[in-house]
């Protein structure tokens, strides 16, 4: 019997993947639709208007957008498609990171488990409000997945997707900088080369003052607040002194912070920072708890049922129905819990290294 040339093979699997991503992007655009989202409102409509000259970012202009300015880079071919193709493109990258993290951080673990991080309440609200969360968080998996196999210039590209929003991934970029502390001079410069060369024509690109402009632009207008979910706006609600705020946030830091030292730089770890982040972070909406699959994927590791409960508790936003914002500290739980979950299985488990466990190079 005749065999296929191997070219014509990988011919044939190229083929099926652009079909693959080009029925996924439709459909994905027929689910979501385009109404008054983060796309549709902020995202396209900004970044077409600096492509006509209308601005440079971080004014009237480009209400509502708060990303590194390099984005529009990722956000200008989504404009040659009609809108719902344009978020359909967007949510297609979201769903690639969802199972790049659970191919990264899930290996070896039950399919009723992966199943439960490929659905978490978070996903689904990303998906409708049409942001890049997704993109970021398939940004973390290349970023660990090149540190994992010490490729620089893999972890460049995974850094340039992470930064785009730079304050929802400190965890991921404070774990890079430990990871390749030992690195040569020569694999460090590769690793940040593609987003310090954005960051240096941005100045031309987007004017040299846009790093000032952008925080004038923050404080000006800064982020609606009623959907965002932190231990501090929770102490504002509750009337609490802003010490009584402060102590809890700084006992889960130095936690976190003591953790790494003891444990060493891990998933585990990785885990626990993730999500003490998403607890002390002064800014966090429950799309962001999209980058917590990691952290979930970990937990469910080593303690079934924690994750189930964690699960559940990422559905709690639903309660917003009946009782309105007033009521969104509860999403809270949902970090909460991974972070006790995390504490938990390393202090009293003391469990032994997976295979997804990345130690320092030291040489």
């Amino acid at each position: 019997m005749k065999k296929s040339h191997p070219t014509a093979g990988r011919i044939i699997r190229l083929a099926i993947a652009t079909m693959s991503v080009v029925i996924s992007v439709k459909v994905f655009s027929m689910i979501v639709g385009t109404g008054p989202n983060d796309y549709t409102y902020f995202i396209r409509p900004s970044t077409l208007s600096w492509l006509k000259g209308e601005t440079n970012l971080f004014d009237q202009a480009a209400e509502g957008f708060y990303f590194m300015p390099w984005s529009v880079l990722l956000f200008a071919p989504t404009l040659l498609v009609p809108p719902e193709i344009g978020q359909g493109m967007l949510s297609v990258l979201t769903l690639v990171g969802v199972l790049m993290a659970i191919k990264i951080f899930g290996e070896g673990l039950p399919l009723w488990i992966k199943g439960l991080a490929a659905t978490p309440f978070a996903l689904f609200i990303l998906l409708i409000t049409g942001n890049i969360d997704g993109v970021v968080l398939l940004g973390i998996c290349i970023s660990w997945w090149a540190i994992k196999s010490h490729q620089p210039f893999l972890l460049s590209a995974g850094l340039w997707l992470t930064t785009l929003k730079p304050i929802n991934t400190l965890p991921l970029l404070l774990f890079v900088f430990l990871f390749t502390w030992h690195w040569s001079w020569r694999d460090k410069l590769s690793a940040i080369s593609l987003v310090l060369f954005s960051l240096i024509i941005s100045f031309p690109m987007f004017g040299y003052d846009w790093p000032v402009r952008y925080l004038q632009f923050f404080n000006a207008a800064p982020p609606l607040e009623f959907p965002i979910v932190t231990i501090w706006k929770l102490g504002n609600q509750l009337n609490l002194p802003p010490l009584l705020t402060l102590v809890p946030t700084l006992f889960i830091i130095a936690s976190s912070t003591i953790s790494i030292y003891r444990f060493g730089l891990g998933v585990e770890t990785f885990a626990l920072t993730s999500a003490a982040w998403m607890i002390v972070t002064p800014y966090a909406l429950d799309i962001h708890y999209v980058l917590l699959i990691p952290a979930f994927l970990t937990v469910a590791r080593y303690l079934k049922g924690a994750a189930v409960f964690s699960y559940v508790s990422s559905y709690l936003p639903l309660l917003r129905i009946p009782f309105g914002f007033e009521i969104s500290n509860i999403d809270l739980i949902y970090p909460i819990s991974l972070w006790v979950g995390s504490s938990y299985f390393l202090y009293a488990s003391k469990p032994t290294p997976p295979a997804t466990t990345i130690h320092m190079d030291t040489s």
